[in-house]
């Protein structure tokens, strides 16, 4: 575990005081971000913290309070606080706002997509277990077994993050799973304003292009996954994005 009373040594006494208890959560969540305080890190007492800060205990509570609805800390009575591990539920909810916004475009994401989807696609083919095999054809099983357009495309975006999973890297599964909870929401929206006949055809356009990716990952074949997963990802960005 980390040193964390030398954690607070420096920087803890300058804290405004129009704005105390946010000034304390900041400084405390910093040194969670840079890794100062690791998970599973104990936060000093709650008196001593007051001393620290220099602050009353209403306000050292209210900051602990911020951190802990945050998911930065956990708080137990007998246990004190302890740094939680990260999610990246803040960083998903901060890039979804974005986007319904206006502020991040939809040639954005799909330029994301493009970089992000043929590497994890790539690695996949290079890394993927048995075990990874496995899930990937579920997903695609169970798709295949929906007459709901909606869930077609639910499958689809399933095995995009599945496929990432199986890159066996973190960061390309973490943005792969952002961009494409945004592309589900952006094509069920788009394929509601669709004809019966044509949600059909495109799911099963889709489903076919899925399969065949599949089979170049089990194959090793990393540049036949690459160009079937650029092929597709054009596909989708002519038909439901019109680019």
């Amino acid at each position: 575990m980390s040193d964390v009373y030398s954690a607070f040594q420096q920087k803890s006494t300058s804290v405004q005081p129009q704005k105390a208890s946010v000034a304390i959560y900041e400084q405390i969540r910093s040194k969670i971000l840079s890794g100062e305080l690791k998970p599973g890190d104990k936060l000093p007492a709650e008196r001593d913290l007051i001393e620290m800060f220099q602050r009353s205990r209403p306000t050292v509570r209210e900051a602990l309070r911020m951190l802990e609805n945050k998911n930065y800390v956990s708080i137990s009575r007998g246990r004190g606080t302890t740094v939680n591990k990260l999610s990246t539920d803040e960083i998903e909810r901060t890039l979804s706002s974005l986007v319904r916004l206006n502020l991040v475009s939809e040639e954005n994401i799909l330029d994301i997509r493009t970089v992000c989807e043929t590497l994890a696609i790539s690695l996949a083919a290079q890394n993927r277990t048995e075990q990874d095999i496995r899930v990937l054809e579920n997903i695609l099983e169970g798709g295949d077994q929906s007459d709901s357009f909606e869930q077609s495309i639910g499958s689809g975006i399933q095995f995009n993050g599945a496929i990432a999973k199986a890159s066996h890297n973190e960061m390309l599964y973490l943005i792969i799973r952002i961009t494409s909870s945004f592309s589900h929401d952006k094509l069920i929206g788009n394929g509601s304003k669709m004809a019966l006949e044509e949600k059909k055809r495109i799911a099963k356009m889709i489903s076919t292009q899925h399969h065949e990716m599949l089979e170049a990952v089990i194959a090793q074949d990393c540049e036949r996954a690459v160009a079937l997963n650029r092929r597709h990802l054009q596909g989708v960005a002519g038909t439901f994005y019109n680019i």
